[in-house]
């Protein structure tokens, strides 16, 4: 709805209906994971594409739960076509604590070269999708594809028996993960507190 798709999201309107990633509304639990799992954390990096209107509203919701923790953050846009090599260097120089990498910031073949980047440079991590703790990251929070895939069966069904999509509600997804990848945490010299541990859905060993 910040995205200006829909009119609310009880009746979206027009021809528009589905479901809600809600990763802005998500924004203050990944800080808070990061906090918690490097307390000494005070400056972090957030990795995202201005030019993608959804990220607008990730990003000011991230500066707000930033104000809440006490955390500064450095803004790395990247903007199409994006260059990884640019970040590379602001991140170089920058001297940030960690990383908040949120989807649409590169294209994927460039995701791998950033998440190796920041491993060779002990950079922890926080991706917003769940994959990318497969690829590297120390931790992934949000929403499951997989999830929302199977979600959308049910959209498809009224749809082909001719409902009106502008009067179907946009739901919010059933399951959001946490994903902790413990072969990056020991590369980086890092131990995850047993508090953030015992909430992971997966744990990558």
């Amino acid at each position: 709805m910040g995205a200006g798709l829909v009119a609310s999201l009880g009746r979206p309107g027009g021809n528009v209906t589905g479901l809600s990633m809600i990763s802005p509304e998500l924004a203050m639990k990944r800080l808070e994971l990061l906090k918690e799992t490097l307390p000494r954390t005070a400056r972090v990096g957030v990795i995202w594409n201005p030019e993608v209107q959804a990220k607008r509203l990730d990003w000011m919701q991230t500066r707000a739960a930033a104000q809440t923790l006490g955390i500064s953050l450095q803004s790395i846009e990247v903007r199409v076509p994006a260059v990884v090599e640019q970040v590379f260097t602001v991140l170089g120089q920058s001297r940030v604590d960690a990383a908040v990498l949120f989807t649409e910031a590169f294209p994927a073949p460039e995701v791998q070269r950033l998440i190796d980047f920041a491993a060779r440079g002990r950079l922890p991590v926080m991706a917003e999708p769940l994959d990318y703790a497969k690829r590297g990251v120390l931790m992934a929070y949000g929403v499951s594809h997989a999830d929302l895939f199977r979600q959308s069966a049910g959209y498809v069904d009224r749809l082909l028996k001719g409902a009106n999509p502008g009067e179907l509600p946009i739901e919010q997804p059933r399951r959001i993960q946490l994903v902790i990848n413990l072969k990056t945490a020991k590369t980086l010299g890092l131990t995850i507190p047993t508090s953030v541990l015992g909430r992971a859905d997966q744990i990558i060993e």
